[in-house]
């Protein structure tokens, strides 16, 4: 996988004091045999040879990444259970769409 993108995150676990990383990885766009696209991404961590790796699919390259991205945010949400997952400190983890506070140039 040719990393086009990462963000490394935090993961407070319930009842210990030591924060754990979370690092996030999305990959380059690549075609498929069949015309389609796929872009895949892990997610790294908390422990050691904890990975995740799954790929979103697209009608096309732009496509394949956006869902990627779209996706991203509730592969997360699997390891709230766990603690407290920040990014900078903060629960935004800036990762996806975003769906507040969006403005646009028209």
């Amino acid at each position: 996988m040719e990393v086009i993108g990462e963000r490394s995150l935090e993961l407070e676990l319930t009842g210990e004091l030591e924060k754990k990383t979370i690092l996030v990885r999305v990959g380059k766009p690549e075609e498929e045999p069949d015309g389609s696209w796929i872009t895949p991404y892990e997610i790294h961590g908390p422990g050691p040879g904890e990975v995740i790796r799954h790929v979103a699919y697209g009608i096309d390259a732009l496509q394949a990444l956006g869902c990627a991205l779209f996706i991203l945010p509730s592969e997360l949400e699997s390891f709230r259970p766990r603690g407290r997952l920040t990014h900078n400190g903060g629960e935004d983890l800036r990762i996806g769409f975003p769906t507040e506070g969006v403005t646009t140039d028209e």
